[in-house]
């Protein structure tokens, strides 16, 4: 059983051996996220998961915030969790949170007129919502 971590790869390789869910690692410091694979331990009681997407990684890359505003410290990412999201201080510069993916459509049609401006609003990640 791979779990969405691996979804789409061909069964000779794969990120991780064992089931897994797929978390999002924010440094406090720059905003930057970057991908972590949870992996539940294997029948042998191994939990191996490729360094790019283990908990140690560093391979981060630049996030777009709604107003610049991210969890730059612990307190805003306590604040996470007191709001009911699945999240975890790392390392006292990270936090690293669980993710749900919601597959819906933006747009009915295929309109040429959108601006990009327009294209950019309605095309985001999303995030919890830091005021509940």
């Amino acid at each position: 059983k791979s779990g969405p971590c691996v979804d789409g790869v061909n069964s000779f390789h794969s990120w991780a051996n064992a089931w897994c869910s797929v978390q999002v690692k924010i440094d406090f410091e720059s905003g930057y996220t970057a991908i972590v694979n949870e992996v539940e331990p294997d029948h042998a009681g191994a939990a191996q998961v490729e360094p790019q997407v283990s908990l140690d990684t560093l391979n981060f890359f630049k996030t777009y915030w709604t107003d610049g505003i991210y969890p730059s410290d612990m307190n805003a990412c306590l604040n996470l969790i007191a709001g009911g999201a699945s999240c975890v201080v790392h390392e006292g510069k990270y936090c690293i949170c669980d993710t749900t993916v919601v597959d819906s459509a933006v747009f009915a049609s295929a309109d040429s007129s959108m601006s990009i401006d327009q294209l950019l609003t309605d095309l985001r990640t999303g995030a919890v919502d830091r005021w509940t």
